[in-house]
């Protein structure tokens, strides 16, 4: 992973790099975290650990796609990305160490640095395949982004499949079982939609990360919601409810009548409904007597998107 990790950054240099805002926050983080690990070098952070919150800021799968999208921006920065790669490949491999060491005790933390890592290695191939990416290279300088991205494809869907195998295998707490599960199939979406994106568009490259982030809602909506036009933007997010997953997709009709929905539809413990362009969709999946959500609003307007799915997860709550 390390030799990867370099050799795309000396392909990358040729015309693109992080932006500087976002890389220099997230190595900021990263620095705060290996400080902390080092304090405890016996024992692997956990998210309830006092300094839980450092990992989990970290990992927070929300937080990559944005800094993905920006890491493409200008020619700055190609060192700081370089040193970015080289502080945050030893990570993983020990949490997927301890998680299949240490039985139902990393779940939570195994789940988000696979769900980060694969978005990460997506988006990246995505971009660095795009027209506007090659252009510039030769035959030779394209023989190897192709060489790279296929390894860069490979290990990810190796780390899906072993998840998926995980799962099968009964590795993960009855706790999160059906998360795991559910966080799985976002994977698998995602991929979906970047690969439809990637072949349809011109500039695939171009794709905002509030159109890649948790693409569930396309493949989810009702037969009676109109899709003939594919929403430029997507903004979503989760969260845990301690309630059923009935009880929860009913306080979802709820909110969304409450904030003026229109053409809401609840099916099963999904449910669905319209505010004027956008299209909003709340995804109640069962955890024991428990509910993992998933929040999602698409529509041709950023700003509208954001605010109804901040509305949305604050009333959740």
């Amino acid at each position: 992973m390390k030799k990867i990790a370099t050799t795309l950054i000396v392909m990358m240099s040729v015309s693109v790099a992080y932006a500087e805002s976002e890389l220099n926050q997230f190595i900021v983080d990263l620095d705060k975290y290996n400080a902390a690990q080092r304090q405890t070098p016996t024992h692997l952070i956990q998210y309830r650990d006092k300094n839980g919150y450092l990992l989990k800021n970290l990992y927070n799968p929300e937080r990559i796609e944005p800094l993905m999208q920006d890491s493409f921006k200008n020619n700055s920065s190609v060192q700081k990305l370089n040193i970015l790669f080289k502080k945050i490949t030893p990570i993983g491999p020990k949490y997927g160490t301890a998680f299949r060491a240490i039985p139902k005790t990393y779940d939570r933390e195994y789940l988000d640095i696979v769900d980060v890592y694969y978005r990460m290695v997506i988006l990246m191939c995505m971009k660095l395949t795009s027209p506007e990416m090659t252009k510039e290279f030769n035959a030779q300088q394209k023989g190897g982004i192709k060489a790279l991205t296929n390894t860069l494809y490979g290990n990810a869907n190796f780390m899906l499949s072993k998840l998926e195998k995980e799962i099968n295998s009964g590795a993960f707490s009855p706790q999160y079982t059906t998360q795991a599960i559910a966080r799985l199939e976002s994977l698998k979406q995602f991929k979906r939609t970047i690969s439809a994106q990637s072949a349809s568009s011109h500039t695939p490259g171009s794709v905002t990360p509030q159109e890649t982030v948790s693409t569930y809602v396309s493949a989810t909506l009702p037969s009676n919601t109109s899709t003939s036009v594919v929403p430029p933007q997507l903004w979503s997010s989760h969260l845990q409810l301690n309630m059923q997953a009935s009880a929860c997709a009913s306080k979802g009709y709820s909110v969304l009548s409450t904030l003026g929905m229109s053409s809401i539809v609840q099916n099963d413990t999904y449910v669905y409904g319209n505010y004027d362009s956008s299209r909003i969709a709340v995804k109640c999946v069962p955890m024991n007597d428990q509910s993992f959500v998933y929040i999602a609003v698409a529509g041709p307007s950023k700003e509208v998107a954001e605010r109804l799915r901040n509305d949305i997860f604050y009333r959740m709550k």
